[in-house]
């Protein structure tokens, strides 16, 4: 990410409003700390060791400060090593996930599962809902 806080602003048909901000990743978090609830964002990052720290402190943010649900989906790295950077980050991800605030997928099985993965991801999600 660059330095310096380059933005573009639009309103799209809906009158909905987007941004697209061109940060470094302080002032990145910085925005979707300040996000308010039901809010949407999506970070495009240049350095995986940038991405840990980023997604453990939104994770913090979101999960113990702000009482919200946390999903993380993740493409180059292993459910079982984000599960793993959170736990060295003094999070229980084990804990949170049992009680349906925290949410990590792999993006193969998020987005295009097969008929297996499918079945059991829905069976899973019901149980969360209960």
């Amino acid at each position: 990410m660059k330095s310096g806080a380059d933005s573009y602003s639009d309103k799209s048909e809906n009158n909905n409003t987007y941004r697209i901000v061109n940060a470094d990743a302080a002032t990145i978090l910085k925005h979707i700390k300040d996000s308010n609830y039901g809010g949407h964002n999506l970070v495009v990052y240049s350095c995986f060791g940038e991405f840990e720290e980023f997604y453990i402190e939104c994770c913090k943010d979101s999960i113990l400060k702000r009482n919200e649900i946390f999903v993380l989906v993740t493409h180059y790295q292993p459910v079982s090593a984000v599960r793993e950077k959170m736990y060295l980050a003094g999070i229980d991800a084990a804990k949170y996930e049992n009680e349906g605030t925290l949410v990590i997928l792999e993006s193969e099985m998020a987005y295009q599962p097969s008929w297996e993965q499918n079945v059991t991801y829905k069976i899973v999600a019901a149980d969360l809902l209960i």
